[in-house]
């Protein structure tokens, strides 16, 4: 909730919502806090609530970033590296861009002219190959190209 609000206050122009998102960087909830707000919007069914929630997510990871203490970050959180020795973007950050495309495709299918109204826990049940194969089923195979 105070990540949202901080993200709120900045989109509104106060200089409170730097002072808001530092204090959550102090407790050490930051990552938690971008975690929440990311998997708050993957089940929420308003989009306008949605885009808040991913924008709130969005401000704490330049937040995370901006955090003066890792020196081997990006946005989200602390860099992984991979055998070969390639920075890789942090599992908050990969969560992130995930959620963000899962919400897509599901907001896509609640669409009135698709009219498969989908929750995120149902989503994961069935998975995406269930999902083509509904829409298939439906006849609705460009829906499920695309």
């Amino acid at each position: 909730a105070m990540l949202l609000d901080a993200s709120d206050a900045f989109q509104n122009g106060s200089p409170a919502s730097d002072e808001a998102a530092r204090a959550i960087t102090k407790t050490g909830m930051l990552l938690d806090a971008i975690a929440v707000c990311t998997d708050a919007a993957s089940r929420e069914f308003d989009i306008k609530m949605q885009k808040q929630l991913l924008r709130a997510a969005s401000y704490g990871m330049h937040f995370e970033y901006k955090d003066g203490s890792n020196k081997k970050s990006i946005m989200g959180g602390k860099t992984r590296k991979s055998q070969s020795g390639a920075t890789h973007p942090s599992p908050v950050a990969i969560s992130f861009v995930e959620a963000a495309k899962k919400i897509r495709v599901l907001n896509a299918l609640r669409d009135p002219s698709v009219g498969v109204a989908i929750t995120v826990a149902q989503y994961d049940s069935i998975e995406p190959n269930g999902v083509i194969a509904r829409l298939i089923a439906m006849k609705r195979p460009a829906l499920a190209t695309s």
